[in-house]
């Protein structure tokens, strides 16, 4: 698809989520369409960006996935948000979690949640951290991949911002870092679960892992489309 096929496709959702943001946070509302415009036409970066949460914007990358959660709300479902802020005690994991972003969603929609973040590229788990310093976020961070067995594993990626690194190999251009592996039912506690986001390339081997797990009957598994 070219890219003014993808604009068109995304020209509405991303008008209701400027205008919704707009009206909330007007000066930072203008400075990120710029930003997200000037990526559009030129692929220049107009960066770093700190959103009014303190979430820091460092690369397209983050700028491309920050538009698709907060204003086009790609992730966004009322079942699963119903879930999240009527839940007790809401655990939520989001299994690579990259810069975080859905993570720093899940903590506004529900500032009180314990979020387990999973992300195995260092740069990107320490993003994390310091996002977490700065709000206080109940988040445990997991420098590690999710698979159905545990050990060390080669997972592929092609620079540091990779959104789509995975443990297989996605592209001729991703090169193999050695990462830990873990099961989901070697880390998370046996409670119920509100809320679970995965990356394309790993739903099936978290799947897998899910009916390992005590206590998911009020799981929602929230698949991020890219």
């Amino acid at each position: 698809m070219s890219k003014w096929g993808f604009a068109a496709n995304h020209a509405l959702p991303s008008l209701i989520g400027f205008f919704r943001l707009f009206f909330r946070e007007p000066g930072f509302a203008l400075r990120l369409l710029m930003a997200r415009l000037t990526y559009f036409r030129s692929r220049k970066f107009m960066g770093p960006i700190t959103t009014p949460n303190n979430f820091v914007i460092e690369s397209p990358n983050e700028l491309i996935s920050f538009w698709s959660f907060f204003i086009e709300r790609e992730c966004w479902d009322e079942e699963w948000v119903r879930s999240l802020r009527t839940e007790p005690a809401p655990l939520v994991l989001d299994v690579g979690a990259n810069a975080g972003l859905f993570t720093h969603m899940i903590w506004e929609v529900r500032p009180d949640a314990r979020i387990a973040a999973f992300e195995p590229l260092p740069k990107m788990a320490n993003k994390i951290a310091e996002w977490r310093n700065r709000t206080n976020a109940h988040v445990t961070i997991h420098n590690v991949a999710v698979s159905n067995f545990m050990g060390t594993a080669d997972f592929f990626i092609t620079d540091e911002h990779d959104t789509s690194a995975s443990l297989a190999a996605q592209s001729a251009g991703s090169r193999p870092i050695k990462v830990s592996v873990v099961t989901l039912d070697s880390v998370v506690p046996d409670n119920p679960i509100c809320v679970m986001k995965v990356l394309n390339a790993k739903c099936s081997t978290a799947r897998e892992e899910l009916s390992r797990i005590p206590g998911l009957s009020s799981l929602k598994l929230i698949q991020q489309k890219h």
